[in-house]
């Protein structure tokens, strides 16, 4: 079943805020340039979600390694692997058969014959990357481009292990709802699990497990939440997973609430002038002791 897709450039733009008070990477995002020339060389107009996780986002995706760099997109078939999955060792991208905004996942074979050649293409690609070597990059994207049309037209066959994602949850099986997933989980794993976080204060609230407590608990915490945070997105069904939205930002203070699927306490991001007041209020506000993250 087909379903509506959205932009998620405002949502991105809330979140950005964030990613450029820690991120110090090497990488840069794409331009509307680079990403005309990825659509000319694949004959498809990438979908808007994408195309603003690339303007956007890309950085940070590809640092975490979530995104595929827009230079060695390619057709599997009629599939178009865009993220790798955090979860496992299928990807996930879309059919150019299908709504664009469904998602897909497979294994992606690669014919035995071609693998020491696509490895050593992939090695070039990232060595070019880190010297940020522009030339070298699309020199050695032309190639890779170039092989995987030849694999194609060998090997005619769907990607083995493809299924179409179908979950409870629209972030995931959405291109526009797991987009902005992967950024939101990749702020999360910034502040919990890299300790990366140098000019943000992480505060966790720990929760109880959904089983362990009455529905009430839940409802009444969003209703506490929501006195003082707004949902990162107007379109709920983007961020709505249970039992809380995704994220939330603050309406006054440049802070941002994490509400991870899988973990079990909230995540509080502030920025620096956000000082003890601040985080005594949102203590009282959840109902929630917040720890300093890492202590």
């Amino acid at each position: 079943m087909s379903s509506q897709m959205f932009s998620i450039k405002s949502e991105l733009n809330i979140l950005r805020r964030f990613v450029d008070m820690e991120y110090n990477g090497s990488r840069r995002c794409y331009s509307e340039k680079d990403i005309s020339a990825a659509e000319k060389r694949l004959h498809y107009k990438l979908p808007p979600p994408i195309r603003e996780l690339y303007l956007y986002m890309s950085d940070l995706l590809l640092d975490m390694y979530y995104l595929r760099p827009l230079e060695l997109l390619h057709w599997q078939q009629d599939y178009l692997c865009l993220f790798y999955s955090p979860e496992s060792d299928l990807v996930w991208g879309i059919c150019r058969k299908d709504d664009p905004n469904t998602l897909y996942a497979w294994e992606e074979s690669i014919p035995e014959e071609d693998e020491n050649t696509l490895w050593d293409l992939d090695e070039e690609f990232e060595e070019y990357d880190e010297e940020n070597n522009t030339r070298g990059k699309k020199a050695v994207a032309r190639k890779y481009s170039s092989y995987w049309d030849k694999i194609n037209s060998r090997c005619t066959k769907a990607p083995p292990h493809l299924k179409k994602l179908e979950h409870e949850f629209r972030y995931n099986c959405s291109l526009d709802a797991c987009g902005l997933f992967l950024v939101i989980h990749s702020l999360f794993s910034y502040a919990t699990e890299l300790y990366c976080l140098k000019n943000l204060n992480c505060h966790l609230g720990d929760l109880p497990a959904p089983s362990e407590c009455e529905p009430a608990y839940f409802e009444k915490l969003r209703e506490s939440i929501e006195r003082e945070f707004t949902p990162i997105s107007e379109h709920l069904e983007l961020i709505d997973i249970f039992p809380l939205p995704m994220a939330y930002v603050h309406k006054t203070t440049n802070a941002l609430l994490i509400c991870d699927e899988e973990a079990d306490f909230l995540t509080l991001l502030s920025d620096k002038t956000a000082g003890p007041d601040f985080i005594e209020n949102m203590q009282n506000c959840l109902a929630l002791p917040l720890r300093q993250c890492g202590q």
